[in-house]
């Protein structure tokens, strides 16, 4: 499973150090509407039963 997921599920290793300690240095400041989040939603699929089985109300 983890040899299908390193050769075959990953397409890109990006860096994102220089972002990471740009919205730390906006945190800190207390710039939290600058900060660049993303916008969550959850997913439900049509299957009542995998709905149940993962959590999803």
């Amino acid at each position: 499973m983890l040899e299908d997921f390193g050769k075959h599920q990953i397409r890109k290793v990006q860096d994102v150090t220089d972002f990471v300690k740009q919205q730390k240095q906006l945190l800190d400041a207390g710039c939290l509407d600058e900060l660049s989040v993303p916008f969550e939603t959850v997913f439900k699929t049509s299957d009542a039963a995998l709905n149940d089985r993962v959590g999803i109300e």
